[in-house]
């Protein structure tokens, strides 16, 4: 991506949703020796897709494997290039493709925000207050008297990301719906 581009991109208002965590879930996949196996939050987001996903292996020779490396690599620098830039980053990630775990993927999307340049506080408010502005929705919004979805974690995110994997509680519409230890 040219330094023109991002430029142009932040002069316009462009919102990103960088999806880091697909380009990151199709590399380990394609790794004889992929951590997220072994990551006790990917194994209870993963439920029973477990045993399929470990069947999955995404890479059937070395250079797609090299492939999937130069686009995490290239996909992690735009990000990083696109933010200095000033281009509003928001949060997702893509939906549909096979190695996407709902919450699991979420939370290596904060983490990859952050290996790419943006602070903690800067990959929460593009997880929260970003996507509350772009998408206009109440979800990630929480007021006096309105009900509100959110989870608790144990540790500090702002200290460091990561710590927003160790959730405690989870609240749906002001109500706990369960007490969780991950």
């Amino acid at each position: 991506m040219s330094d023109q581009l991002a430029g142009e991109m932040a002069r316009r208002n462009v919102k990103l949703i960088p999806t880091l965590a697909r380009e990151e879930a199709d590399l380990e996949f394609s790794k004889e020796n992929n951590r997220y196996l072994s990551d006790p939050l990917f194994q209870a987001c993963a439920g029973d897709r477990l045993e399929e996903l470990k069947r999955q292996r995404s890479a059937a020779d070395k250079s797609e494997a090299e492939t999937f490396q130069r686009s995490f690599d290239i996909a992690i620098q735009n990000l990083s290039k696109l933010h200095a830039a000033g281009v509003q980053i928001c949060m997702g990630t893509d939906t549909g493709f096979r190695l996407k775990l709902p919450g699991y993927s979420q939370h290596r999307e904060l983490a990859l925000m952050c290996r790419a340049g943006l602070s903690t506080s800067q990959s929460l408010a593009a997880a929260l207050q970003n996507n509350y502005e772009f998408f206009a929705h109440s979800a990630s919004k929480i007021e006096p008297g309105q009900p509100a979805d959110f989870f608790l974690v144990k540790g500090n995110p702002l200290g460091r990301i990561e710590d927003t994997t160790k959730i405690r509680e989870v609240w749906q519409a002001g109500e706990v719906v369960g007490n969780v230890s991950v």
